[in-house]
């Protein structure tokens, strides 16, 4: 009988396909991440949306994953269930099946008193002779097991070991303080992995481990080994990832990810669904991280700078009249890489031939390069009036949401700062403004790109006006 827990683990998620467990790929994801280097897997967990299995496909997944592993690996057996009668069935099949430990949640539903909460373990621990990790998610139960009842259940030999995944730091803190010399301590909150190691933590089970086994593998030798600035790259590598994955989903989003890699999952069950928790804008910036972290190939050509000839360009695609007497063209580049913001900037009187160009642009762009006007707030135009049209063709709500959004809100600062500080009303209501906006399709940082936005087009407008030109 294993007596501690080192490492790292995966919640491995349940595949469906047509609502059907999907043995065939199960076996894969089995393989997939063992192969990776994880220490072993715990299937049925919360990732493996145990609550929605019933008894027989519980089972099935855990003969699978067992025969699947075949001694290679640890199994752990998810059990998650509001009463004590419910589990014991559970219990029974997984120490017949072999598995090498349980890791059980608290009772749920019914919110237990401390007291109610230590029997409910102790019983499981006297009657079942597996090790069992303790599953502390107060997110989904709806509350801790408190230090003191770990300590007194550190007492029984089966009870191994502690799984948080409360995302508090100084409740594992505690627990690593008080009973980390006799059980092992792992964190079950992903972002919090890395600060969960350097002070004690034992390993971690992760439902991120799915995708990104081998990062995480690789994360937990260098803190042991000590290497402790190459664990910390790693944590600021990946942690916009592990931030969008556990704010948009979890699970589904682990799952969306999975497919875009080739492991072929499926949905979740419901009332779980793509679109809900998870929206569309946030799966693609997803996307763009698995992409950046070269998790998935990128297929979209790498950031080019748009420089002022392009602009021009577009803009005589455009129909708009550069060379007309009472026209000026201002240009602004700001920011590296995927973070460059370079515009165009077009300056005519209101009633004269650009103003024509506006209004058309304004209500004819084609589909995918609709223009937006620059407001500080909704029916509140900036002056003079400014129309924003994207370089880019906008594919995706990700991206329509930094022109239509970011975009959108520093030009108008940018304009309504000169205007302010430079132009009487007389003036700011004689000119109109067309500004032609290229941000990397790819681009996800919207503070970048609005510092970017704003600071090319304040260098625009003084090309245009005669300041810095």
């Amino acid at each position: 009988m294993i007596k501690s827990l080192h490492g790292i683990y995966p919640a491995i998620v349940t595949p469906f396909d047509d609502n059907e467990i999907n043995i065939e790929v199960l076996r894969e994801l089995t393989r997939y991440v063992v192969d990776r280097g994880v220490n072993g897997v715990v299937a049925c967990g919360t990732t493996g949306e145990s609550i929605y299995l019933s008894f027989e496909e519980w089972c099935k997944v855990l003969e699978t994953v067992t025969d699947e592993i075949s001694n290679h690996s640890k199994v752990i057996a998810g059990i998650i269930e509001a009463g004590y009668d419910t589990l014991k069935d559970k219990i029974l099949y997984a120490r017949d099946l072999g598995v090498d430990a349980l890791l059980i949640a608290s009772s749920y539903y019914f919110k237990l008193s401390e007291k109610e909460l230590y029997y409910f373990y102790s019983k499981i621990a006297d009657e079942c002779e597996l090790p069992i990790i303790l599953y502390n998610i107060p997110q989904c139960t709806g509350m801790y097991i408190d230090r003191k009842i770990v300590e007194d259940l550190c007492e029984r030999s089966n009870i191994i070991g502690i799984k948080d995944s409360s995302g508090n730091l100084p409740y594992l803190n505690e627990l690593i303080n008080h009973v980390g010399n006799r059980i092992s301590i792992l964190c079950g909150y992903d972002e919090m992995v890395y600060p969960a190691l350097m002070i004690g933590a034992d390993g971690a089970i992760l439902g991120t481990a799915n995708l990104i086994p081998e990062i995480w593998v690789e994360l937990y030798k260098n803190v042991r080994k000590k290497r402790f600035s190459m664990a910390m790259e790693l944590h600021h590598k990946i942690s916009r990832l592990l931030r969008l994955i556990r704010s948009n989903g979890g699970l589904i989003a682990i799952k969306a990810c999975l497919e875009e890699i080739g492991l072929n999952v499926g949905l979740s069950r419901l009332p779980l669904k793509i679109g809900g928790s998870l929206s569309l804008e946030s799966y693609e910036e997803i996307l763009l991280e698995l992409k950046r972290l070269g998790i998935i190939e990128d297929k979209v050509a790498r950031h080019r700078e748009i420089g002022r000839n392009e602009l021009i360009l577009r803009l005589e695609e455009l129909g708009v009249p550069l060379k007309q007497g009472d026209i000026s063209v201002g240009y602004g580049s700001k920011g590296k890489g995927i973070n460059n913001v370079s515009i165009a900037l077009v300056v005519g009187t209101i009633g004269g031939v650009l103003g024509y160009k506006w209004a058309e642009i304004y209500s004819l762009l084609k589909s995918g390069y609709e223009a937006v006007v620059a407001v500080h707030e909704p029916g509140l135009m900036t002056r003079p009036p400014t129309l924003i049209i994207p370089y880019y063709k906008i594919r995706n709500l990700r991206q329509a949401s930094i022109i239509h959004g970011v975009v959108q809100s520093a030009v108008a600062d940018a304009v309504t700062s000169y205007t302010i500080a430079s132009l009487d009303k007389a003036e700011s209501d004689k000119y109109i403004i067309l500004a032609l906006v290229a941000v990397d399709p790819n681009a996800i940082d919207r503070d970048e790109i609005y510092s970017n936005t704003l600071d090319a087009m304040n260098m625009a407008i003084n090309m245009v006006f005669g300041r810095g030109g």
